[in-house]
């Protein structure tokens, strides 16, 4: 793993999120929904790809979990949401979620033209809602959590997180420095004595 994604990590685990309530047996979805959420403002072609990824992967999990499920030889996201075993159990707004990121996820892998900000939250929105159907089915029955459109950070927030970081990693860095010095000893002297001789001398 690079740096970057290294950082981005920490930066998820330090931060509020529409994504926390995602079981830790689904660790991956919950990173991968995480960094979308994460450059939903900022890089919103990043986004939107990000959203589709998590959403292949999470109906991937969904149709290994599932006993009335069998994984089509294909595995495409278009392919498992239209597969007949799936659509007979997903609600519509769970289909609707899942088709709204495929179409943006697409344009952000095959088009050129640019991404709206408000397209990359609804996409991200979207994706919350279809992880939330899918948490409540398999993991938790009562579980809440409503989708928080101020939990996606703008360029601001990131500048005021990151120099908060720094701060805090100088500041740690300097004490550090301060605990590890040496005490300072006396220098020996570096010329030997002069002898004054007369001193010793007998008297006449």
């Amino acid at each position: 793993m690079n740096n970057d994604n290294t950082q981005s990590d920490k930066q998820q685990n330090q931060r509020q999120s529409n994504f926390s309530f995602i079981d830790n047996e689904l660790k991956q979805i919950r990173e991968f929904a995480q960094k979308a959420e994460l450059r939903g403002r900022l890089d919103t072609r990043y986004a939107c790809f990000q959203a589709r990824l998590t959403a292949e992967t999470a109906l991937k999990w969904i149709f290994k979990a599932d006993p009335e499920l069998s994984l089509p030889y294909n595995t495409m996201l278009s392919n498992l949401i239209n597969d007949a075993g799936f659509q007979k159990i997903a609600p519509i707004q769970a289909k609707r979620s899942l088709t709204i990121i495929q179409k943006y996820g697409n344009l952000a892998a095959h088009s050129e033209h640019a991404i709206l900000a408000q397209d990359s939250i609804l996409v991200i929105k979207q994706l919350h809602s279809f992880l939330f159907w899918l948490h409540r089915t398999y993991f938790d029955v009562n579980l809440q959590s409503d989708f928080d459109e101020k939990l996606i950070p703008d360029a601001g927030d990131i500048a005021k997180t990151s120099r908060t970081r720094f701060l805090s990693s100088n500041k740690s860095t300097k004490t550090k420095r301060r605990s590890s010095k040496k005490p300072l000893m006396p220098k020996k002297p570096t010329k030997k004595p002069i002898k004054q001789s007369w001193l010793f001398r007998k008297p006449k």
